[in-house]
């Protein structure tokens, strides 16, 4: 009789783990589900390059956020307390000096030449040019540039995995200093005088647009390139927003 209670005791045990046990996996799936939700979300944040490759057209001096310093003058004239790494040079008129930084928020540029070019490899691959800037600041999301008046041009490589996309340049004037900011399919100025040129090179076809000026009068101004595949730019200057009509140079 004792023999026959325990089990039946132990069955009862038995079928209530059982009826427990849905219940118990319900809520372990929505954690897991919360967290999966939590690392897609994380996942998707771009994280920060380990190096920075740049690209320089001349003698140039660097420094980093902690005052560290780097002289950039070719494979044989490269020294500095900065952890650099120098690659190659190529290309004539201009030629060209590539090597690698370990990535930091900014770097700052000085250059004695009257002109000079810099390209970034990473974050946002682009392209700087300025005539006798006192520096210029390379940053995660654009660059700064820091004169007494210059003519700046800023070209943004928006190619893709298909071998499409476009080169979009934007070439105006400053007074003084003006801030660039960057994202995949915009550039955006504050400090611009006078008047601003866009031009856009359709990396597939090969053909590019003609010059189109816009009246820059408040300082401000953005060129929106999300709609270029459909012939357009919309601009952003002193406030008002327009769409400018891209007039293109078809190739032979």
């Amino acid at each position: 009789m004792k023999h026959s209670l325990w089990l039946l005791l132990i069955l009862c045990c038995l079928i209530l783990a059982a009826c427990e046990e849905p219940t118990a996996t319900s809520e372990l799936g929505t954690k897991n589900t919360s967290f999966s939700t939590a690392a897609a979300t994380e996942t998707e944040t771009p994280e920060k390059p380990e190096e920075i490759i740049f690209q320089v057209s001349c003698i140039c001096e660097l420094t980093d956020p902690e005052g560290k310093t780097l002289h950039c003058g070719g494979p044989y004239d490269f020294h500095g307390t900065i952890d650099a790494t120098p690659d190659r040079v190529y290309g004539t008129n201009p030629s060209w000096f590539e090597f690698k930084v370990p990535y930091r928020d900014y770097y700052t540029f000085q250059a004695k030449l009257n002109k000079f070019l810099i390209d970034s490899y990473s974050c946002h691959l682009s392209r700087i040019t300025a005539r006798g800037p006192k520096e210029v600041i390379w940053k995660t999301d654009g660059w700064t540039v820091k004169s007494d008046g210059t003519d700046v041009t800023v070209k943004l490589n928006g190619s893709d995995a298909q071998g499409g996309g476009y080169l979009s340049t934007l070439s105006f004037h400053t007074d003084a200093d003006a801030d660039i900011v960057l994202t995949k399919d915009s550039i955006s100025v504050s400090g611009a005088s006078g008047e601003a040129a866009v031009h856009v090179f359709d990396i597939k076809t090969m053909n590019s647009s003609e010059d189109q000026v816009i009246p820059v009068r408040g300082g401000a101004l953005k060129i929106d390139l999300s709609a270029v595949s459909a012939g357009t730019v919309k601009i952003t200057a002193d406030g008002e927003n327009s769409d400018l009509a891209l007039v293109w140079n078809e190739s032979d």
